[in-house]
């Protein structure tokens, strides 16, 4: 993920958006509204050029970060502390069924195609942490991947943070991108970056543990993202900036991986 901007000028009208950098470029139909969050995609002379990542705008364009006043529009957002509400071991232990407890806390993954959600395609409804309960993955972004575990291509955002309810950190123990529920902690699985190969609409596969979610039939009309990489990022860029030389072999493990 790129870095993200968050949308706090324009008071109840939104910021203008532009076709293209240039100020005389047509004007888009819809104005990024206060709040919104977007992806740079590029900077220059204190014009954005975005994609919309949460909120209500076009989908992308370019935008002045400020105007020539000095009044700020758009402001970096740094990565979001996270779990939000953790909780001592202890308590999760008394809380949780053993065999939840493993996956989630424990990190353990299920045997393949062993999980009551593998196979399980519902036109409603939607799948919540089983730890907390945070509403994760809708129906709809259920995939067909046929990996042994429910697949999915995105998940939904926090209803009052409007940032991705799912995160992805390094796994040090096996490679790749672990992904956790942004307000326990709770382990998850693994997102690949092969979900346009498996039929999905974005490029992530979200290959999730059956044990760490719960299906309940309520719907949830809640915008759906791509997961919060930042973690991720700023760990691999973290590791990189030490001596290579002492550590080549989980370098390579965590870059195959992913």
């Amino acid at each position: 993920m790129r870095q993200l901007w968050k949308v706090v000028g324009g008071a109840d009208q939104g910021i203008l958006v532009r076709e293209g950098r240039d100020l005389q470029s047509p004007a888009c139909a819809e104005r990024l509204r206060s709040g919104a969050l977007v992806e740079e995609l590029e900077l220059r002379v204190g014009r954005l050029r975005f994609r919309k990542y949460a909120g209500d705008g076009p989908l992308e364009g370019w935008a002045s970060v400020s105007l020539a006043s000095g009044k700020v529009l758009l402001v970096r957002v740094a990565e979001m502390p996270w779990p939000l509400k953790p909780r001592d071991e202890e308590v999760w232990r008394m809380e949780l069924q053993p065999e939840v407890f493993q996956v989630l806390r424990d990190k353990v993954t299920e045997p393949r195609n062993s999980g009551e959600y593998n196979s399980f395609f519902p036109s409603a409804g939607h799948f919540r942490c089983a730890g907390c309960q945070t509403p994760l993955y809708s129906p709809q972004s259920k995939m067909k991947a046929n990996c042994g575990w429910p697949a999915f291509s995105k998940c939904y955002t926090l209803e009052a943070e409007g940032l991705a309810s799912v995160v992805a950190q390094v796994d040090w123990t096996s490679g790749g991108r672990e992904i956790l529920c942004r307000n326990c902690g709770g382990h998850l699985g693994h997102v690949f970056m092969d979900g346009a190969f498996h039929g999905g609409d974005t490029p992530e596969r979200h290959c999730v543990n059956s044990l760490s979610v719960v299906w309940v039939e309520e719907p949830k009309a809640l915008e759906e993202v791509v997961c919060d990489m930042r973690t991720f990022e700023r760990q691999l860029r973290e590791h990189r900036r030490q001596d290579e030389e002492h550590f080549p072999n989980t370098l390579n493990m965590i870059e195959l991986g992913s």
